[in-house]
């Protein structure tokens, strides 16, 4: 297996050398990933899963149960959903692996200094004080892996500013900037600096691992997405982004003039002091007056996609047989309207060979009511009563008709599989033939009480297999099982496996 793969990888790498195949470097190849009889079956995974129970016998607890031919497991766990509590974790034989009095690493890859020789970031450095210390995880797996026939690819998501500042050096020098010059969530996009950084990040990996594909995935959406539905400050206003805009005659002190009517007007509609217009249109007055707002919001967007573009470029250069593929975040995929109106999926195919949209029938439901619904009522859905604003959204973003859970159900049950099949469609007819669909399918995945904590959801294993089988009927090419291995039943994997077998 290993000299197949060495013979397939090097003859990649001499043609393109020789010009050849010079399609694959320079934009998307387009080509059909799933031409094999099997299905793309991905699952998601901590790293420390593997390391913990036992590479070989999570691989062949996977094939058995799941019919998993793919890992899709974090190179970097500066994102992860880590230290959650043991309710919310899955025994699968081996007993639950707890977070409590454990130390993982942020980093499971082994990086090589060269590649970061000169940079302002640094990743953190492997240390004793580490679960795992001694282990290389992506090298141990590769064998085992191809043994059965398996693949493995890097999931990378950016890192949130909680868990890089300390562990990466100097993070805090390349986060966003908010209008009131504080420090954001996120680093910023167009930092060159964090550009550099990332880019480096695969190079290095790709170069010194052999790894099928990359899922690169970034959960954030535009300052006036965050401002609208979660009333968080605007940002960013740091100097790269400043400059940038400049080049486009783009005023940074309109822009943030602009913003600031808003949380005015926020203000206001949160004081029940309602204008007499109405909040919808006092809104829309604001960004006419202020078309700056929608430069600020398209400048944010086209960072995020220059390190889309960057990534996909960096690892095609080492081997276009890699496959690049986009995480598209909850938010991004299922409910936030300027998202999808920014950043549509045929506008993601050049430089993606495969988008993994989000699409989490179970959790859903209670999140549209209190990370959609409830917010918007605070502001901007002022006008309207929780169940009109509801049936709107339904419209507004093509729900299926058997989708629309009823407000009063949302907190008790999650969405049928009507609503993958349609969101699913949505996304094969938007990348058109261009890049693979590969839809997450989300099960178990717990809920974030509002008052701190989590809650188990344990899914409907009938469900789970209704909605990937209504994924493979709407023209997915594959699937991914999500959203955290450790949190996955036995049964739920069950079901998963039992409608990848039939396909």
């Amino acid at each position: 297996m290993n000299s197949r793969r060495n013979f397939i990888k090097n003859t990649s790498l001499a043609s393109s050398a020789l010009g050849l195949m010079p399609g694959l470097v320079a934009g998307n190849t387009n080509q059909n990933f799933s031409t094999a009889a099997d299905p793309f079956a991905g699952i998601q995974l901590g790293t420390h899963s593997l390391l913990a129970e036992g590479i070989e016998w999570v691989l062949d607890y996977l094939q058995e149960k799941g019919a998993i031919n793919t890992l899709i497991t974090y190179s970097h766990s500066y994102y992860g959903a880590d230290y959650r509590p043991d309710s919310v974790l899955a025994d699968h034989g081996k007993g639950v692996i707890s977070f409590k009095n454990r130390n993982f690493p942020k980093v499971w890859v082994r990086h090589n200094e060269e590649y970061f020789k000169g940079l302002l970031l640094q990743h953190e450095k492997p240390s004793k004080d580490y679960d795992f210390y001694n282990r290389d995880a992506f090298r141990e797996m590769r064998k085992p892996l191809d043994d059965r026939g398996m693949k493995v690819y890097v999931r990378l998501f950016e890192p949130w500013a909680k868990n890089g500042v300390g562990r990466i050096e100097n993070y805090e020098k390349v986060l966003t900037l908010d209008i009131n010059g504080k420090p954001g969530a996120g680093p910023c996009w167009n930092n060159p600096d964090y550009q550099a950084w990332v880019f480096a990040t695969v190079k290095d990996v790709f170069t010194n691992y052999d790894i099928d594909g990359i899922q690169y995935g970034a959960e954030r959406v535009g300052p006036l997405s965050e401002l609208l539905f979660k009333g968080q400050t605007p940002n960013c206003f740091c100097e790269h982004c400043t400059k940038k805009n400049a080049l486009r005659n783009i005023d940074s002190e309109r822009a943030k003039e602009g913003f600031r009517k808003i949380e005015q007007l926020m203000k206001r509609a949160e004081d029940n002091d309602v204008p007499s217009d109405g909040v919808f249109v006092s809104l829309m007055n604001i960004v006419f007056h202020y078309p700056e707002i929608l430069s600020w919001e398209r400048n944010f967007y086209d960072g995020g996609e220059r390190i889309n573009k960057g990534i996909y470029d960096t690892i095609k250069n080492i081997n276009p047989a890699i496959q690049v593929g986009r995480h598209v975040d909850h938010q991004q995929s299922s409910w936030d309207p300027i998202y999808r109106a920014m950043v549509s999926y045929s506008q993601m195919t050049p430089y993606n060979d495969f988008i993994k949209p989000i699409l989490y029938h179970d959790i859903l439901a209670i999140r549209l009511r209190h990370w959609y619904i409830g917010r918007m009522r605070k502001f901007i859905g002022r006008d309207f009563t929780e169940n009109e604003l509801l049936q709107g959204f339904y419209a507004m973003m093509q729900f299926h008709p058997k989708a629309e859970i009823p407000l009063a159900e949302m907190e008790k049950v999650g969405m049928p599989p009507e609503y993958v099949g349609r969101e699913t469609e949505r996304c094969v007819a938007g990348v058109n033939g261009k890049a693979e669909v590969y839809p997450g399918i989300g099960f178990d995945v717990p809920w974030h009480l509002p008052e701190g904590g989590m809650e188990p959801r344990p899914s409907d294993p009938d469900l789970i297999y209704r909605s990937t089988m209504a994924a493979f009927d709407a023209g997915a090419t594959g699937i991914v099982a999500s959203r955290d291995y450790d949190e996955m039943q036995p049964g739920s994997i069950e079901a998963f496996g039992r409608a990848i077998r039939e396909r």
